[in-house]
């Protein structure tokens, strides 16, 4: 008996390597949990008695915290599993069977699956040749598409790059469709499109726990708009959705932001001096990155399956050969990516001879 949709048939859902390696792979903190946080945690967690009863539904400790922290109001804040549960039920929310969703290529693969999930029909537009955006470029081509919905991921994921605030302000002046942007990796950049959510109604903004806060464990994400947009979505949002451990654990840690700060710093940091290495390496091209991470290039290599068997996992984008993204780790970490990096592209005569991994 079937069951699947005949439009999912030989779909592809989303799936990650789960090896003992060097995890360079998933956009994670190489961070653990400050000790004074996890401390105030389990105390709170010894003095708690309630988890017969469900979570708070609105997750209100959060968006206190949150409010406070953007000085916004605590009612232009939704909660989600994960920011990609918030794309998930605001698209089931908004589109019609066959209405099109607009988002680039490269970028991050859940806006496809949400959108085909969800009756939708995906739109990509494509970054140009140094994968940037180009506002002008979007602008012209969703006057062609007309699309129910646009995505915009920025920094974008797997590339890295991002746009300015006059492209952002462009492209909303532009634009009647829903807007998403998508700041999953908005605590490693200057700009950020949320103090636009008062200006623009048709605008929503994403961020998340699992990066710059390094709580990918307990998959928190939120998103920021227009009291009226918010009003909106929350008509889509499964009830209870956040656990009460995650909305307690996310609260305690917005109210101290500065070891989050302190890590961001030195990721960025990190990934500055990982960038000026490696583009120096023969037959790698990697682009300048405001992320956690490095956007790779090589036709010459099979870096995934050679730096997996070296012990170093890195992500395979869309299973596009040759694009590549790696993970900023700690100093460490880094130190054996580079080193092994430094192995396959530099001052080897055969390169052939690195575990078969040559692309032929």
């Amino acid at each position: 008996m079937k069951i699947i949709r005949d439009d999912l048939v030989g779909f592809k859902g989303y799936h990650v390597d789960d090896i003992d390696a060097i995890k360079l792979d998933a956009n994670e903190s190489p961070f653990p949990l400050p000790d004074e946080v996890h401390e105030k945690f389990l105390s709170w967690c010894r003095d708690h008695n309630a988890y017969n009863r469900y979570p708070d539904t609105d997750c209100n400790e959060l968006k206190a915290e949150l409010a406070k922290n953007y000085h916004l109001n605590v009612d232009q804040f939704i909660i989600g599993v994960g920011s990609d549960q918030i794309i998930d039920f605001t698209l089931r929310l908004c589109i019609k069977p066959g209405e099109k969703v607009m988002f680039p290529n490269p970028s991050f693969s859940m806006y496809k699956l949400s959108t085909k999930l969800n009756h939708g029909q995906p739109i990509e537009f494509a970054l140009d040749d140094s994968f940037q955006y180009n506002a002008n470029k979007i602008i012209e081509f969703m006057n062609k598409v007309n699309p129910k919905v646009l995505i915009l991921c920025s920094p974008n994921n797997p590339t890295g790059t991002t746009f300015s605030e006059e492209d952002f302000i462009t492209i909303m002046e532009s634009v009647k469709c829903l807007v998403i942007m998508d700041e999953a990796y908005g605590e490693f950049m200057n700009f950020s499109a949320i103090r636009y959510t008062n200006k623009y109604k048709n605008l929503l903004v994403l961020r998340t726990f699992s990066k710059g806060f390094g709580l990918a464990g307990i998959r928190v994400g939120y998103g920021v708009a227009h009291e009226e947009l918010i009003n909106d979505i929350e008509k889509a949002k499964p009830p209870y959705n956040l656990s009460t451990l995650s909305e307690q654990l996310a609260s305690i840690l917005l109210r101290k932001k500065q070891f989050i700060d302190n890590n961001v710093a030195e990721i960025i940091s990190e990934r500055n001096q990982l960038y000026e290495k490696i583009k120096d390496i023969r037959g790698l091209k990697v682009i300048e990155s405001k992320a956690n991470f490095l956007f790779v290039i090589t036709k010459d290599y099979d870096l995934h399956g050679y730096l997996k068997e070296h012990g170093l996992l890195i992500k395979t984008i869309d299973n596009i050969k040759g694009y590549y993204r790696i993970t900023i780790g700690t100093k460490d970490e880094n130190e054996v990516l580079l080193k092994k990096l430094m192995e396959l592209g530099g001052g080897m005569d055969d390169t052939t001879k690195l575990c078969g991994t040559r692309n032929q």
